[in-house]
């Protein structure tokens, strides 16, 4: 049930920053857009953000079923979600069924690969390091910089920051648990 509403929550929130944020949502806040407001949905309307929300999910669930169960819940709920509240604030004429037949087709491998790596980021061994590794890389690879060009280059130069963040903590877990195991050599 927390997937579910986690993904409420990203679908939701991605779509409303775009509604009252842009300037062609269907209720902007100022007739230009609010920057800031841009710059949230350009970063949350990413593949890499939606992927790691599945990666997430599987690093805090105790079985790889739940991982990749709650991994889909999430995205399968989260994607309705933000088409939903496109159509209910103003920024498409009709619900997009094609797109969102799409998404919930491509949820599949994305909650399977990336609920999969977090779980699997989660095991007490040295290989764990792998499969935590994924995180940062689907930020770092996903170049589509999205927004409008009044807020470039930002998006990306966060985009950036987030794959550096991401890598920090995905280590410094990694490095804190290895160092805490009693078989370490370490310490």
């Amino acid at each position: 049930m927390r997937c579910a509403a986690i993904g409420c929550a990203l679908g939701a929130l991605n779509s409303l920053v775009n509604v009252f944020g842009a300037r062609y949502g269907g209720y902007p806040l100022r007739p230009d857009g609010v920057p800031a407001l841009q710059l949230v949905g350009a970063l949350l309307g990413t593949q890499w953000a939606w992927a790691l929300l599945a990666f997430w999910i599987g690093w805090f669930a105790r079985r790889w079923r739940s991982a990749v169960g709650g991994a889909l819940l999430a995205l399968w709920v989260a994607t309705p979600t933000y088409y939903l509240s496109d159509w209910l604030g103003g920024r498409t004429d009709g619900f997009a069924h094609g797109f969102l037949a799409v998404w919930m087709i491509l949820a599949i491998p994305a909650a399977l690969a990336f609920g999969s790596a977090g779980h699997l980021g989660r095991r007490p061994d040295s290989w764990s390091l792998l499969p935590l590794l994924a995180a940062p890389t689907v930020v770092a690879l996903d170049r589509r910089g999205g927004g409008t060009l009044d807020i470039q280059p930002w998006p990306i130069v966060l985009q950036n920051l987030i794959a550096a963040l991401v890598l920090i903590l995905v280590l410094g877990l990694w490095f804190t648990r290895e160092r805490r195991r009693p078989d370490s050599d370490a310490g």
